[in-house]
């Protein structure tokens, strides 16, 4: 239909300002005070009795995409170094996660994708896009716990390298986008870890 231009709203009522970081958690901490909110831990994910992993700069793990990976959780064996599977129909996106445990921390890290293949056709790596899940404070509004608040994931965002500190896991999601002429198969492929632009574990 037509535009009826007297329903439109006008939007100069909007107001924006750049604040700095000091800012941003100055005003924080002063609502939390003035609404008496409280911080909370995450529950404990991590395998009992603890686990020596192999390789205590980078464990590579993955995990049900409905379940939670908090920065403090610690991969169960049964889910490290396992294959990432998923199945799409045409012209769509499929999602893929992975996350990244450093027992000790490690820097300049970086994820890579390669092509994938049935034998045939190609799905190119420019079809997939990777993103690392980032935490912040947010309030939980679960029962009984109206005024608390954790870290929880709160946002996708592109990255190009990682610093991950001693003891924290690092989500990464890859989104796979099939194109609508693809061919029938399995496709296959590799996610590369790199450091410093060598290769960790593929």
């Amino acid at each position: 239909g037509t535009v009826d231009d007297t329903l439109t709203l006008p939007i100069d009522y909007i107001s924006l300002h750049e604040i700095s970081q000091d800012q941003y958690k100055k005003i924080t901490d002063t609502q939390r005070a003035d609404y008496r909110f409280y911080p909370i831990n995450p529950p404990v994910d991590e395998p009992q009795p603890a686990i020596n992993y192999a390789n205590p700069e980078v464990t590579i793990f993955t995990r049900d995409p409905m379940k939670p990976i908090y920065k403090t959780t610690k991969p169960f064996q049964e889910e490290i170094d396992q294959p990432l599977r998923a199945t799409s129909a045409l012209d769509l996106t499929e999602p893929l996660n992975l996350a990244i445990y450093s027992a000790n921390g490690v820097n300049a890290i970086s994820v890579v994708a390669s092509d994938l293949s049935n034998g045939s056709q190609t799905i190119s790596k420019d079809n997939i896009q990777i993103q690392k899940v980032v935490y912040g404070d947010s309030t939980l509004n679960s029962y009984n716990q109206n005024r608390a608040y954790g870290t929880v994931a709160d946002h996708l965002e592109d990255f190009s390298e990682l610093d991950i500190e001693a003891g924290i896991s690092q989500r990464i999601w890859l989104k796979v986008k099939v194109p609508a002429d693809a061919a029938g198969g399995l496709y296959e492929g590799n996610v590369n870890i790199y450091q410093n632009g060598n290769l960790l574990k593929s």
